[in-house]
């Protein structure tokens, strides 16, 4: 339909698309990879949890033009299924897991249902043979990620940083970092870009 056909034709152009999933970290893992890949790329991002099909098609509709490189999106799930449509309708080059945790326990029915459902971003990018960036200071994502056999850029933070918020961002942006270089993105630019606080 009208979104997959556009990002396809999109794609035909040079267009990359970067799906970021997971249960947690994604709105914040977004923004500062917004901010990294930008110092490169005309970039676009879905505005803040505009993560279903609708909010997508309205970001592509109205922001997404012929000079676009990067659009990056986030992809969410209330449902076994839900993100692998999503990733089939915006085709990525790049996808993200940043995370699984036992929230919306009553959407999914069960602590497995959320693993198989954050993990469908790993078994898509397998398939189609593109890059995958995951979170592995994160135990379910690693174990989840490891069983299917598929090879991610890891991301997390240094061993010795303090949990909490200011090492929750530490691994945010060193999603984003990972990201950012996977698309090209130099040492250089990545220092020099200027990395916004997403708004609570």
């Amino acid at each position: 339909y009208w979104t997959k056909a556009s990002i396809a034709r999109l794609k035909k152009r040079g267009l990359k698309v970067i799906a970021i999933a997971g249960s947690y970290g994604k709105t914040s893992v977004k923004n500062y990879t917004y901010d990294l890949v930008r110092t490169k790329y005309r970039t676009v991002a879905t505005p803040e949890s505009f993560n279903t099909i609708f909010g997508i098609a309205k970001c592509l509709e109205y922001e997404v033009d012929l000079k676009t490189e990067v659009f990056i999106v986030e992809v969410g799930a209330y449902h076994i299924g839900d993100i692998t449509h999503l990733l089939e309708m915006v085709q990525p080059d790049l996808g993200v897991i940043t995370g699984m945790a036992r929230q919306h326990l009553e959407r999914f029915g069960s602590w497995e249902n959320i693993q198989i459902a954050k993990s469908e971003i790993a078994v898509y990018m397998d398939q189609v043979q593109g890059k995958l960036v995951a979170n592995g200071s994160d135990e379910a994502v690693v174990q989840n990620v490891e069983k299917l056999g598929v090879k991610p850029t890891w991301y997390s933070t240094s061993p010795l940083a303090t949990l909490g918020a200011s090492n929750r961002r530490e691994i945010n942006l060193s999603g984003a970092r990972a990201v950012a270089q996977a698309m090209g993105v130099s040492d250089s630019q990545i220092k020099q870009a200027h990395v916004r606080e997403p708004k609570n």
